[in-house]
Order: C-alpha cells, then structure tokens, then sequence
C-alpha cells in the first residue's frame, strides 16, 4: 500500500514540474511576444468618409494602441502628422488600423469639393465660352473678373438700333436713305460706345477659379493620367451673399449677360 501511495507522489510531483515548465514558458512566449509591439493611431469611434481631419481632431478622435508587429497592416499610422489636413477616402471604423492610403490630401483633386469650402462660402459653375470665357484660357487656381451690363436683350437692342430705317416707295433706299443709313450704321455705333454709360455695369472682382468642365471629364481625365484642356464651364469660390446676388442678376438679365477677365495670377478678391 505505502508502495501505492509512493508511486502516486512521485507522479503528482511529475506533473506538476511538467505544469510548472509548461507555464514558464508560455509565460516567456507571451512576454517576449508583448515586448514585441508598436503604438499605432486607431479612430476612437466610426469617422465618416469625407472628414476632414485637424490638428485639434488627433487627440479628440483617434487614440494610440499597442499592435504585436505580426499583426500591424503595412504603410499603418503612427503618427498623428499624418492625419492633420487629410480627409478621409473612405469610413475609418474604432479600433482599427488605417492605412496611410486611406486618407487623402485635401487639396487633391479626388477630395471632394466642399471640403475645400471655408464656412460662408460656395461654389458657383458659370459657362465660360468663346470670348465669353477668354477662348478657354483660364485654368484652376486663377482669378477672374466677373462682370455684368445690366440690361435685358430687349433694352440693347431698342437703345442700339433705335428708330427704323424708312425705305423708298418702290420699296428700294432713295439717295437719302442710303445717307441716313450711314449716318445710322454710325450712331449705332457710337450707342454701342455708349452702353455702359446708359446701363450700370456690375463687377465682382478676382473671382477664384477652384474647378474647370465638369466633375465627369476631370474624374476621367485623371483615370487616364490626363488633364482637361477644354472646358464648357468654370467654377468660383464666391462667399454665399455674392452668390444669391449673382443669381438675381443672371434671373434678370439673363444667364449670358457677363463677361470674364482674366486675371494676374495670384490676385485677391475683396469682394464680400
């Protein structure tokens, strides 16, 4: 019987120096593992895409985490000068890892416009055509003079052309009506000299120029590593009050009543 119990001890005391060597190790494993981590940046909670990320966002929105660097994804956020003026190109969600390529410059042409936007202002599409438009010159980051006669088709044609030209009876121009066809052509012409004096002319000075065509051709000139290089349409930053403006003036006169100028490069607006 004392054999049993003997027999019993040594195998109790076997196992056990096995558990205790066992556990040792793991131990070991675990804490060598543990000492084998980086300090990541993860979103404390879900961020929408098209956030726009600031300075005092970084330690409101995001927290550091410590990652076993088995499991760190590559090109991961580590520091949060990486965030600062970035935005989001797609939905972070807590606790993940972000991806440098997941976050975009805000000034890039893939960010979406109204990130760009200044609270107070918006962005406003005219058609820039022809000699309209200065024959397709102007380009993003430019300055335009905008400006507008304010006067209906109707009142320049009745100012210009006056009183019609009274024809012979044999409906052909008499040696007189012929003169005074002259003289006409030459008053018409000083009546045109004379528009802005008889109509005000509105001007909203170096407009920016922030987009040229449309959204469609740029997304797919940039899918080709193209640039636009004709363009129907150009889009200003203007502050919200111009715009309502405008577009009293576009209702009255009509959408083709402007003309644009063209800038030195790097001129600023005063217009509020």
């Amino acid at each position: 019987m004392k054999k049993v119990y003997l027999v019993a001890v040594v195998v109790a005391l076997i196992a056990g120096i096995c558990t205790w060597l066992f556990a040792n190790q793991l131990f070991k494993t675990v804490s060598a593992k543990s000492a084998d981590t980086t300090k990541v940046l993860v979103p404390v909670e879900t961020i929408q895409k098209n956030t726009v990320i600031t300075a005092a966002d970084v330690p409101v929105k995001f927290k550091e985490i410590k990652v076993f660097n088995n499991d760190l994804i590559e090109n991961v956020i580590l520091d949060g000068n990486d965030l600062i003026g970035k935005v989001t190109g797609e939905t972070l969600y807590a606790n993940e890892q972000i991806n440098k390529n997941r976050m975009i410059d805000k000034d890039s042409d893939v960010a979406t416009l109204s990130v760009n936007l200044e609270k107070g202002f918006v962005a406003y599409t005219i058609v820039a055509e022809g000699d309209q438009g200065v024959d397709g010159y102007i380009q993003e980051g430019d300055s335009v003079d905008l400006s507008f006669l304010l006067a209906t088709k109707d009142e320049i044609e009745k100012f210009v052309n006056g009183d019609e030209d009274e024809e012979g009876e044999d409906g052909s121009d008499s040696d007189t009506n012929k003169s005074d066809k002259k003289k006409d052509a030459k008053d018409k012409k000083d009546r045109l000299d004379e528009l802005e004096e008889n109509f005000p002319v509105e001007t909203f000075s170096a407009l920016e120029v922030i987009k040229v065509s449309d959204n469609l051709s740029v997304s797919t000139a940039e899918g080709n590593d193209e640039k636009v290089t004709t363009y129907k349409n150009i889009t200003l930053k203007i502050s919200e009050g111009m715009a309502d403006k405008i577009l009293q003036i576009e209702k009255v006169f009509g959408k083709e009543s402007y003309k644009l100028k063209l800038r030195p490069r790097g001129t600023v607006s005063d217009n509020k």
